[in-house]
């Protein structure tokens, strides 16, 4: 075992060297990869200069200020590192510290919690090493952790692995049970992303106490209770009830809290119930009653929020016409959004990319059930997990960073299957366990695209964009921006939380649903005719335009809106009222509006 482990760390240094020569720089700059990064170190900054922990304002955020929906809660890792490293390095330097050792830190609990999850299926020592090296693999969950990703996102995939690795000890120890109902309450509170991997959790645990046996039917009971009251803690502590978010479909708010405690309370349920009745039949009923009874009362309390969580067209626009349009010109752009259609739309390749590897691993746990039927309640544990993740990916391919983890215990399992196998077969057994290892690992489908016979323009212009992005954000780009006198600025949605952190400016939009009506004004200036554009700036107080030539705002902007002022600015038109500000050597445009 111990050699196993060391194994498993072995592993995790390899990928954490080839992320760190990779990305570490440009994090220790506070160039974060994406625009939930820059917000996050912004929130934790604030935090760090005396912002009471519940107060979420953002006051240079949106045409008013708003209150913020993001947890605390993954700050306090930030903070930590932050004080550790600050007598040595200066503020500035612990920060830079902490944003990129901190996906790192979370990449090794990963790597233990899939290896080990993989271990739970007894096949031997090689399982956990060879989940490590195929976790390398799943490109859409290994990207979450590159040194700067700050946002919430990679701390709810550890967090699901690890309610994986409980489920499967609870089938071992029933206290096991307390590690998913725990890290099913901190996801939960963390982000609605966290509540379909605590409703498998259930699922597969109320499953197992159709037997009707003890342990079982304690295990449930012990899941649904610390799941229930860990989450009342965690509302206690969110401070997002005390900040106008108690009815929100997007913040841990009662919405969630009800959630997770109908999700408890029909646990315990069904652990009173089930040992009352004598077939697993009478079992099966009354658990899919009690479970039916918990979502109809979800739904009946808030009917709209399943569509609000996982939809942008879900969301109640309250603008009409002109503005409306804008709005679903920017949400029906966001990328992690896409669903599959979607997808295939624009290039067909990212389909193999997003769902070569999970369906694979869906596969291998088929195979692995038919091969090993002693193992089928472990392989269903895994099935479940990656089939929930894999669902969501269909329609919002953010599931894709969920499902490509989970696709690996599975795999490496019936791969470790096969080695066994061949080693006691020999010769042609090795066969099949070579074209496994083929199927059965991210890279094939991250390559597979290349050599398909597909048109470059969309991955060429998609590409251009993104380098165009890349080169308005960076620190540097923003210096002679950051110098000008404080003021409000209207600029694409996605350089906003940038704004924010490398500029003392507010900003008018930002890529957030809460602040949807911020984002609605900036666009309608950007997009109007000049002279519109300017009364609706000089409305909302607006200082400076501020543009991203190449960028896949202004593509969208200028394909659609032609004559807007944003296109015209940046096709060399200066219109009454604005002057150039700065930016003119630069990737950058600013624009300062005039009396």
């Amino acid at each position: 075992m111990r050699l196993t482990f060391l194994s498993v760390i072995f592993v995790w240094l390899a990928a954490s060297a080839s992320l760190l020569l990779a990305r570490a720089g440009k994090a220790m700059q506070f160039n974060l990869p994406g625009p939930d990064d820059q917000m996050r170190l912004l929130q934790l900054r604030e935090w760090l200069g005396g912002r009471a922990w519940w107060d979420l304002t953002q006051p240079r955020l949106g045409v008013d200020g708003l209150v913020f929906h993001w947890s605390r809660l993954p700050d306090l890792p930030l903070a930590m590192l932050t004080f550790l490293f600050t007598p040595f390095l200066g503020p500035l330097g612990g920060q830079g510290v902490a944003v990129t050792l901190w996906p790192l830190i979370l990449l090794l609990v990963l790597f233990l919690a899939v290896s080990f999850s993989a271990a739970e299926f007894r096949l031997g020592r090689a399982a956990p090493v060879i989940a490590a090296i195929l976790l390398i693999t799943a490109y859409r969950s290994v990207h979450q952790f590159d040194p700067g990703r700050i946002d919430h996102h990679n701390i709810q995939i550890v967090l699901a692995a690890v309610s994986l690795f409980g489920v499967l000890g609870a089938y071992r120890r029933a206290r096991w049970a307390i590690l998913p109902g725990l890290s099913g309450a901190v996801a939960i509170a963390i982000g609605v992303e966290g509540v379909p991997y605590a409703a498998a959790a259930a699922l597969i645990l109320a499953l197992s106490a159709l037997d009707g046996g003890r342990r079982s039917r304690d295990t449930l009971a012990l899941y649904g209770l610390t799941l229930s009251g860990a989450l009342g803690l965690l509302y206690l502590q969110s401070g997002l009830w005390l900040a106008g978010h108690a009815q929100s479909c997007v913040a841990f708010s009662n919405v969630y809290l009800s959630a997770g405690i109908l999700l408890g309370a029909g646990c315990a349920a069904c652990a009173f119930v089930f040992p009352r009745l004598g077939d697993w039949r009478l079992r099966l009923a009354a658990g899919a009653a009690i479970g039916a009874a918990a979502l109809a009362a979800f739904l009946a309390l808030y009917p709209h929020c399943p569509a609000m969580a996982w939809s942008p067209e879900g969301r109640n626009l309250t603008a009409d016409g002109y503005e409306r349009d804008l709005a679903r010109l920017w949400l029906g752009g966001i990328r992690e959004t896409l669903n599959a259609a979607e997808m295939a739309r624009r290039d067909y390749g990212l389909l193999f990319i997003t769902y070569g590897f999970p369906l694979a691993g869906l596969v291998a746990a088929g195979l692995l059930a038919r091969a090993r039927p002693d193992l089928r309640p472990q392989v269903m544990a895994c099935a479940i997990f990656l089939g929930v993740a894999f669902l969501i990916s269909v329609f919002q391919n953010r599931g894709a960073m969920f499902s490509q983890m989970l696709a690996v215990p599975p795999a490496a399992g019936y791969l470790t299957h096969l080695l066994s196998h061949a080693r006691r077969q020999k010769g042609a057994a090795y066969a099949p366990l070579v074209a496994a290892v083929i199927a059965l690992n991210g890279m094939t489908y991250i390559l597979l695209p290349g050599v398909l016979p597909a048109s470059d323009s969309e991955r060429t212009r998609e590409a251009d964009e993104q380098a165009a992005h890349d080169a308005c954000v960076a620190p540097e780009a923003m210096s002679d921006l950051a110098e000008l006198p404080p003021g409000r600025i209207a600029a694409p949605i996605n350089l906003g939380p940038f704004l924010l952190t490398h500029t003392p400016h507010s900003v008018l939009a930002a890529p957030y649903s809460t602040n949807l009506d911020g984002s609605i004004a900036a666009y309608a200036i950007l997009a109007s005719e000049p002279a519109e554009a300017l009364e609706r700036a000089r409305m909302l107080e607006v200082d400076y335009i501020v543009t991203c030539p190449g960028a896949s705002e202004s593509g969208k902007i200028g394909r659609r809106y032609p004559e807007g002022l944003m296109p015209r600015l940046e096709n060399g038109e200066t219109p009454p009222g604005v002057r150039p500000a700065g930016g003119a050597d630069g990737p950058l445009r600013v624009y300062r509006l005039q009396d």
